[in-house]
Order: C-alpha cells, then sequence, then structure tokens
C-alpha cells in the first residue's frame, strides 16, 4: 500500500510539473510574439518601411531620403511616391500623361502606371547602377523611362504631357543649368509643372565637397522666396489654386522639401 501510495504521489508531481512547464511556455510564447509585433511595429528598417517623423509642432512627415540604387529598383517608398496619391486629386483628368523626371523614376513610373492607372513615363538623371530589377529593365526597354542629362534638351515634343513632375534634380543646378531645365520642363508640359525640391541637397553637396570626395562649386543655400524669383524670371508662376487644395489635402508638410505647383505665364514653343 505504501509502495503503491508513493508511485501515485510520483505520479501526479511529474504531471503537475508538466502541465505548469506547459503554461510557462505558452506564456513565453506569448511575450515573444507580442514583442516581436512591438518590434516592427515601432522599426523603420523593414523592406517597405518608411522612415516617418511627426514634430509636435509643424506635424513633419519624412520618408527615405533618394539614393542612386533606387534607380534600379521598383519599390516606390521615397516622397514623391507618397505626393503622387495627392496629385491625382488635385489634378483630376487633367493629370492623363504624366512624365516624371528623378532618381526613383522606376519606381514611380510603375506606380502610376499600376496602382493610379496612368499614362506614365519617366527620365532617370543618371544610368541605374546594376543589378538592375528586371521590371525596371523592361520598363527601360519599352521606352516608357529613358536615361538622360536633364541638364539638356529632353528629347519629347512641345507639351507632350498633361503634367511633368520631377524630384531631386534641379536643387543643386547651377543658373544656367536652370535656365535649360526648367524652361524644358515647362515646354513639354501642356498643363502644369510639379517640383520637390530637396533643402538639404546643397548642404550635403558642400560636406561632400568638403571630404574631397565631391569636389564642387560651392552655392548658397536656396530659400523658397529664391526658387520662386527664379520660376518669374524663366515666365513660370506658382498656381494658388493647386497649390491650396494640395496643402488641404495632404495637410501634413513633407519634410525637407518645397514643393511647388507651376504653370507656365508664357507660350514655350
Amino acid at each position: 500500500m505504501l509502495y503503491s501510495f508513493v508511485d501515485d504521489y510520483y505520479v501526479y508531481i511529474h504531471t503537475y510539473s508538466c502541465i505548469v512547464d506547459l503554461q510557462v511556455l505558452q506564456y513565453l510564447w506569448i511575450m515573444q510574439g507580442v514583442i516581436i509585433l512591438l518590434t516592427y511595429s515601432f522599426s523603420s528598417s523593414g523592406k517597405f518601411a518608411r522612415d516617418r517623423s511627426l514634430s509636435e509642432a509643424g506635424m513633419l512627415i519624412s520618408f527615405e531620403e533618394e539614393k542612386e540604387e533606387f534607380a534600379s529598383r521598383p519599390e516606390c517608398r521615397t516622397a514623391v511616391c507618397h505626393v503622387a496619391q495627392y496629385l491625382q486629386r488635385v489634378y483630376g483628368d487633367s493629370m492623363n500623361r504624366v512624365l516624371h523626371i528623378g532618381p526613383s523614376s522606376c519606381g514611380v513610373v510603375l506606380k502610376l502606371l499600376k496602382e493610379e492607372k496612368l499614362e506614365a513615363w519617366g527620365i532617370l538623371p543618371f544610368d541605374p547602377k546594376p543589378p538592375v530589377h528586371s521590371v525596371c529593365e523592361n520598363l527601360i526597354r519599352k521606352g516608357l523611362i529613358r536615361v538622360a542629362d536633364v541638364a539638356q534638351p529632353l528629347c519629347y515634343k512641345s507639351r507632350s504631357f498633361s503634367l511633368v513632375l520631377a524630384n531631386d534634380i534641379v536643387d543643386t543646378m547651377t543658373s544656367r543649368q536652370l535656365n535649360v531645365t526648367l524652361r524644358e520642363l515647362a515646354r513639354v508640359s501642356s498643363d502644369s509643372v510639379v517640383l520637390l525640391i530637396n533643402t538639404n541637397a546643397i548642404q550635403k553637396l558642400q560636406e561632400a565637397s568638403e571630404e574631397g570626395t565631391r569636389p564642387v562649386k560651392v552655392l548658397k543655400p536656396r530659400s523658397r522666396l529664391w526658387w520662386q524669383h527664379r520660376f518669374q524670371m524663366l515666365g513660370l508662376k506658382e498656381s494658388e489654386e493647386a497649390t491650396k487644395r494640395f496643402n488641404t489635402l495632404m495637410r501634413q508638410k513633407l519634410a525637407g522639401y518645397h514643393i511647388f505647383h507651376l504653370i507656365s505665364t508664357e507660350v514655350i514653343g
């Protein structure tokens, strides 16, 4: 009887221990899942994650900066990709043929074609570095994206596009280059030109020059007012209506960029 009682006692203890261990494991699994979810939610290093930052005063929203490697990839996760959805609401049916010019043209054109259902073309300001994604190669092969020097006359007829969208191309241009490029953007547009100008581009170029990696002529910082005067000199002006509608829709300011909605005040042939 005594041995039987002892055996039953050990079986009970072993069973209870297994139940407790299982409960502990289940608790640990749950905690691990919560930690993973929280880590992913607050992380900005995911494949399609965007670096968003909101300031209490100005409600600024920021995204990944343009990089040369974006020319070889079809992902669209920079500032211009975020802006595109608002532009269609601002310009409506008049935004039916779009030309994008910028480092991430592959991703932008793909987004406009597939998600926004628009006719879209693009210009890369430099050759994409290998390896180039097959999607980007296909767009280039079809002629939907071209590689061209944007400081030279563009290979399109006048008024070919209802809207020209450009980002991170005029930011550090010289006055002579701006005279050519801005006139060309206006020439190939039948309606509007939207420019996203990186406010930190000149500072970064100066830093690179000081380090000796990219010796360039030092340019003075350019304010929004500076750009407005430059546009006026070249026969361009801001569209008050488009600017107001865009700011109303977007609400949050885009960190690190001046955004201009331009129309031509003269006929550029």
